[in-house]
Formats: structure tokens, sequence, C-alpha cells
């Protein structure tokens, strides 16, 4: 399929959404299920979970309402055959459901984790503004130096290989490692969905990338790989027994699916 109307992606009307939604029916049904069920949960959990900010379970709750509009997002993009944009929510997806996974098998690693990675973020902020000479009229480098120096020190940023590794889903960062490549970063393979081969072998021509059955399939699919352990993660963590067994029947459900690797 060609992308040639003069408003992009934005220019495809509810004929073109139908299309995709057609070819890929069970699993938009699938990703829109767990949608409600991840939604469900998260007004539960609103209702119940009352601690103090950094308690896992708020934590947790957080993570649960991220995923909800990763995920929206992601089956929003699909419907319009935006395959590369919608890879690089997939991949929030993969991320957060890391963050679940370390966050229920090792709590205080993980919360650890979350706070440095935010003072070291903020470290190198004010740094920034130091050595790019950006410092606001406002305030002072003696100022900023002083923020600086306030910070502890050895404070890291995550590293999600690590935070993978901290739970059960570690295999799947192997899917998070090509979606970076694929579609997130500016990389050499990001760079050539925007062209295409010629039929004849000789050369080459831009074109906007618009995604197949084949392609969205997968990104659904890789959402929704994501998305049910967010759920049941979660669940467990707050002990839902309801929750607990509506995720548990979607994963039965959809692990008796052909696998679709990304």
């Amino acid at each position: 399929m060609h992308h040639s109307n003069d408003a992009g992606f934005l220019g495809f009307g509810e004929q073109e959404i139908t299309g995709f939604r057609v070819e890929n029916q069970e699993l938009f049904e699938l990703a829109e299920t767990v949608n409600k069920r991840l939604i469900h949960l998260t007004e539960f959990c609103a209702s119940t979970v009352k601690e103090f900010n950094w308690h896992p379970k708020a934590v947790a709750v957080r993570l649960l309402m991220r995923s909800c509009g990763l995920l929206q997002a992601v089956i929003l993009l699909s419907e319009r055959g935006m395959i590369v944009e919608s890879r690089t929510i997939v991949r929030g997806l993969l991320e957060t459901s890391f963050s679940i996974a370390a966050l229920h098998d090792d709590a205080e690693n993980y919360i650890n984790l979350l706070k440095s990675d935010s003072e070291a973020s903020r470290k190198n902020q004010l740094k920034y503004l130091i050595d790019q000479q950006l410092i606001p009229p406002t305030n002072s480098a003696q100022k900023i130096q002083e923020s600086i120096d306030n910070i502890k020190p050895k404070q890291k940023l995550i590293n999600q290989k690590s935070v993978a590794l901290m739970g059960p889903l570690a295999s799947q960062y192997l899917a998070y490692q090509r979606l970076s490549d694929d579609s997130v970063h500016v990389t050499a393979r990001s760079l050539n969905h925007y062209m295409k081969h010629n039929e004849d072998g000789l050369g080459w021509h831009y074109e906007w990338l618009v995604g197949d059955q084949e392609s969205i399939a997968k990104n659904l699919y890789t959402a929704i790989l994501a998305a049910l352990p967010i759920g049941l993660g979660v669940a467990w963590m707050i002990d839902e027994g309801a929750a607990i067994q509506n995720f548990s029947d979607l994963a039965m459900s959809f692990h008796k699916m052909q696998p679709l690797w990304i």
C-alpha cells in the first residue's frame, strides 16, 4: 500500500482503518480486551491502594496506568498502519513489563534504582547547564553547582537490561533490543524503512512504510505479550483474585495463538 495523500497517515479514514482491523481482527479484539481489563484493574487499585508514593503497590499502580496509555497508543497507531511509530510504543510496554517483574520479585532494589536514576538524570541536566553555559538569568553557576554537590555520589541511570534480568521476563529483552534498532533510535536499520528497492533490482526509491497484515500482527502480538504480565503482576502484588483469574485466562488464550516474533 502506498501512502500518498497530502495529510499523511492523518488522511486515512474509516475505510482504511476498517481494512487494517479486519486483517488482524482477532489480535485487535484481544488487545482491546486486555486494555479493558487493565483499566478495570487500574480503577480498582485507585480506590483500594492507599500507600505512600514509594510503596511497591503505589509504584505498581503508576506503572499500570502508564501501560494502559501505551497499549491504547499501539492500538490507535496500528489501525492506521503506522508501523514504525507503533513499534516505538511497543518497546515502552516491554520496558514497563520488565519494571513490573522487577518490582514484584525485588521491590526494594528496583525502587532504589528508580530513585538513583532520577538523581543521576537531574545531576546530568544540571551539569549540562554549566558545561554549555545555558544558565537561566534567574539562577547562577554557583547555585547550580551547589545543587550538583548536594546530590549523593555514585547515582546511576537505569540500565534496562539489568532491570529485565531482575525478573522472569528476561527472554523478552531481545525484542526490546530489536525494537531499539528497528524503530526507536536513528539507526541504519530504522532509516531503511523509508526506502524501497526497485522491483527490477536496479536502484531504490523513497517510500513511506505503511504496515501490512504481518507487520501489524507482530506489533499487536508483542504489545499483548508485554501487557499481560503487567496486569497479572499488579494483580498478584495487590492480591486481587478476580483480576489474577482474568489475566490468567487471557494469557492461556493468548499462548494458544501462533507466536509472531518481532
